[in-house]
């Protein structure tokens, strides 16, 4: 791939060990389920302004509350389970970035609640696709293969977070402000269900994905010269 927002995941996979070819099954697996659901949409469907919102599930997350008001007028993408954290301040995201691993009743709460859901198939989660997929309302699916039909899509990127940002900023924002987009040594019971409560340190894999996911933003601001900036910093 000679666009390095799609072809860093040669490298990625590289290093953590995934198979293109289980990516790829992935991906024509959610082809077949996306072919018999009512509410499929594409690219230009997607709500996006000159500036957009994206809410990872860091330890910055904990300064939602302190701008919740600054994000009532923005367009709003949640990566995952940072749906969790906005729908319980009373925002429904406008879209929901997952590849199925976070917080299920929240990710299905905001379909509910009218979130578009981008749903991303990679090799290992091929059975939360099929239990997810025909539950939800407005969806658009991703990959990180060539598409292999034209119900798929591939913007780039790799973690649920930063292909938020890779994806605002092809559809046309020329600035991506973040919250929760944390990139060092831990994560939160937002990103990890089940696996801790609060903040706590994030597993070696997990390490690697963050660090990965900071790579793509600085890619985002080199190949597509948008402007990506921390808004709990900016404050």
């Amino acid at each position: 791939m000679s666009d390095p927002l799609k072809g860093i995941i040669e490298e990625i996979r590289a290093d953590l060990g995934y198979k293109e070819s289980e990516d790829l099954w992935a991906a024509s697996f959610l082809c077949e389920l996306l072919r018999d659901h009512p509410r499929v949409l594409r690219p230009e469907d997607l709500p996006v302004e000159e500036e957009v919102v994206v809410v990872g599930a860091g330890p910055s997350i904990a300064e939602l509350p302190k701008i919740v008001g600054e994000l009532e007028d923005s367009v709003v993408y949640a990566a995952d389970g940072a749906c969790r954290a906005l729908l319980e301040l009373g925002i429904v995201p406008d879209v929901v970035v997952t590849d199925l691993d976070g917080p299920k009743e929240y990710l299905l709460m905001s379909s509910e609640c009218g979130s578009i859901t981008v749903v991303h198939a990679h090799g290992d989660n091929v059975t939360e696709l099929a239990e997810l997929v025909p539950t939800l309302g407005r969806i658009l699916g991703t990959c990180q293969v060539e598409p292999p039909c034209d119900l798929l899509h591939n913007f780039g990127g790799f973690t649920d977070g930063d292909r938020a940002v890779v994806m605002a900023a092809r559809l046309g924002a020329e600035r991506v402000l973040t919250v929760g987009m944390d990139f060092g040594n831990l994560t939160t019971e937002y990103s990890r269900p089940g696996e801790g409560r609060g903040v706590f340190r994030a597993d070696p894999v997990k390490r690697k994905k963050l660090a990965w996911g900071e790579r793509v933003l600085r890619l985002v601001e080199r190949e597509l010269g948008v402007e990506v900036e921390s808004l709990t910093v900016r404050r």
